[in-house]
């Protein structure tokens, strides 16, 4: 009874702050004549409506966990511009930043609001799910099957390992030759099969992560790890370091609970360190196309990386996604129609393999479908879950979001449950840790590609791991049976002589 008063209370105040900005949306939509005025209120009520939010859901999931994660996550992706502007920051000229975008302000205060309610509702969704559960343990729980996919994991870092290299050889080059933007270009031939094998890397990765305890072994780990991240960095993408780093956080709070409260401030550290690097990495792609020579370059990127504080600077690229949201906001269903769920479905039918060309027609991503429109820039503009669901529904959107949340929230707290019970699986354990590792990025990206993730990278590793596992059993026993035979056999012999 208590839980349930707990959670009514909680969503109590969420319908309060929805009901607060649906003030701010009729009150405040033709006040401002000012761009700068618009995003300031923007980021004013973007900055509350998180502290709310992400303090509503922590009390809720008591703890700062995936759920946690990403909504904050969702709100500095969305917003992160927005609130520079109302802490007083002046954003330089780009094309990706919402300053000097083409759009108005009523449109600017209309799109905010409403995925604004949109995050609210996925909040909601979140605190749905969850289930009142007693204190995790203090030790991690031990699985018996721990070994079968602790050597599958392995094996699969093992296989995929030249591909990856490979991989991230030929994205440094293009990076240098060409600019970041070239290695984002359609694939073929034996990079398209690099790509595939490679993503076997990182579930391998995401299993010895869960379950590999020999300290050797996880020491070994962490140098690959870490190995990966320099050489992903240096091809210009942040995205596999990124999700393995929020993963890396939620396996060693659910599954290990290692994170203790002394543990703070190293983790704020690593943090710092992460968006230093983070703002490094974008300095170097803006610099390697615009420099003469490589002493320009350097040059270049050292004064940038002085001048501009690299937190502002990760902010200010992060809050990118704030232009296809609200483009997908004004250009629907003006000149783009609604999909009505089929971006979602046409997920279920990229499973099946792209032997053919394009064997499933009609290949359809808010990135591909609305960077086109935006005249700023003839860069890809990227995606978001807000975006693809407002796509999809329209106003209904928010319903989509509350729906999502209830989904993450499912996830989270089953992982919670398995992790401090023995009888749960581990295949349990590894798939719905490899679910939050793709839906982390789906702040920044779409669900297109989550259905064959899921199949190619986790599901069907794990069925091959029971596969292979159950014939060794099988042969094991028959060896053992064959040997008990024999040595009947032999007792039999020695009695008849």
């Amino acid at each position: 009874m208590n839980w349930t008063k707990k959670r009514l209370r909680t969503i109590l105040i969420l319908q309060v702050e929805l009901l607060a900005l649906l003030v701010l949306r009729v009150t405040c939509s033709s006040l401002f004549v000012n761009t700068r005025q618009a995003l300031s209120l923007i980021g004013m009520a973007a900055v509350l409506t998180m502290t709310i939010t992400a303090a509503v859901v922590y009390r809720q999931t008591r703890r700062a966990g995936f759920c946690f994660c990403f909504i904050v996550l969702s709100y500095l992706f969305s917003f992160a511009q927005s609130m520079l502007v109302f802490a007083g920051e002046r954003l330089p000229f780009s094309s990706f930043s919402i300053t000097y975008s083409c759009f108005a302000t009523d449109v600017l205060i209309d799109s905010a609001v409403f995925y604004l309610l949109s995050i609210c509702m996925t909040a909601v969704g979140m605190c749905l799910a969850q289930k009142g559960m007693k204190e995790q343990r203090r030790k991690a729980v031990v699985f018996s099957g721990e070994e079968r996919i602790r050597r599958m994991g392995w094996r699969l870092m093992s296989i995929s390992l030249a591909p990856t290299g490979y991989l991230l050889y030929r994205d440094i080059l293009i990076t240098l030759q060409d600019g970041y933007a070239a290695t984002l270009e359609a694939q073929a031939g034996l990079a398209k099969i690099c790509t595939l094998l490679s993503g076997l890397f990182m579930s391998g990765m995401v299993m010895v992560l869960c379950f590999e305890r020999r300290r050797l072994f996880r020491l070994v780990f962490w140098v690959v790890f870490l190995m990966y991240c320099a050489l992903e960095m240096a091809g210009g993408s942040r995205i596999g370091v990124f999700r393995m780093g929020v993963t890396v956080l939620m396996v060693k709070r659910i599954r290990f609970k290692d994170i203790k409260k002394s543990n703070i401030i190293a983790m704020l550290l690593l943090v710092g360190l992460l968006s230093f690097l983070f703002s490094i990495v974008s300095a170097v792609r803006i610099y390697l196309n615009t420099a003469e020579n490589m002493t320009e370059f350097i040059s270049d990127t050292a004064n940038s990386i002085w001048k501009n504080n690299f937190l502002v600077a990760v902010l200010r690229e992060m809050g990118n996604t704030q232009i296809i949201n609200t483009l997908v906001y004004s250009e629907c269903p003006r000149r783009v129609p609604y999909q009505f769920g089929l971006s979602y479905i046409k997920m279920l039918w990229g499973v099946l393999p792209n032997l053919i060309g394009k064997a499933y027609t009609g290949y359809i991503g808010v990135d591909i479908v609305f960077s086109p429109i935006y005249k700023q820039t003839s860069a890809g503009l990227g995606a978001s879950y807000l975006a693809e669901s407002y796509w999809n529904f329209g106003s209904f959107s928010p319903v989509a979001c509350l729906c999502f949340g209830y989904f993450l929230g499912y996830v989270e707290n089953r992982l919670v449950v398995a992790c401090n019970a023995e009888r749960h699986s581990v295949e349990e354990v590894f798939l719905l840790v490899y679910i939050m590792y793709y839906a982390v990025f789906l702040v920044r990206g779409e669900m297109l590609g989550f259905g064959r993730s899921v199949v190619y990278y986790a599901i069907l590793p794990l069925l091959a791991g029971r596969i292979r596992f159950r014939g060794f059993r099988v042969k094991h026993h028959r060896i053992l049976l064959h040997a008990a035979a024999r040595m009947r056999l032999g007792r039999t012999d020695g009695r008849t002589l």
